[in-house]
């Protein structure tokens, strides 16, 4: 995994393209950051894998007693699931914390591209869900752009 300095700096970066470098709206990039990240990592699984990339952190790995060479060879079993099931479950916690700072900030429409993005993303980890958690022998999971363009006219409304 990416040092979180690296990643979390893109996203504090961008409110200042944004218009809004408040405390509420960094805690939200930062949240929102690790939301993304985690999600990413769990979607692209297997052609992480196909690579002999890791990113699922290793003492994750450990704890569930699946290693490296399980992820190589793809190996889906319910120590997988289980897994998947923490980083998920990890990934939605901040989904929540992103949506408890953004409810606190004065002008949501500055940040409509980022919500867009959360959105999109939160969709791509409900899919992995649905999918009982298989992103290692399953096609990866992807979104219609015909769901993507229903997500960011649902964002543009709510947000109005």
């Amino acid at each position: 995994i990416l040092p979180e300095k690296c990643w979390n700096e893109n996203y504090l970066i961008c409110l200042n393209i944004f218009g809004d470098t408040s405390d509420k709206a960094a805690k939200y990039a930062v949240s929102l950051g690790y939301a993304l990240q985690i999600t990413n990592i769990m979607r692209d699984v297997q052609d992480d894998a196909e690579r002999n990339y890791r990113y699922i952190p290793l003492n994750l790995m450990e704890k569930y007693n699946y290693s490296e060479a399980d992820l190589y060879a793809k190996v889906y079993n319910t120590k997988f699931i289980a897994m998947m099931k923490e980083l998920g479950g990890l990934a939605e916690s901040y989904y929540l914390k992103a949506e408890s700072y953004i409810a606190q900030l004065q002008n949501k429409r500055l940040l409509l591209a980022s919500e867009i993005m959360k959105n999109t993303y939160h969709s791509i980890l409900d899919e992995i869900i649905r999918n009982n958690y298989n992103v290692l022998t399953e096609k990866k999971i992807k979104l219609s752009k015909f769901k993507k363009i229903g997500i960011a006219l649902k964002t543009i409304i709510k947000l109005k």
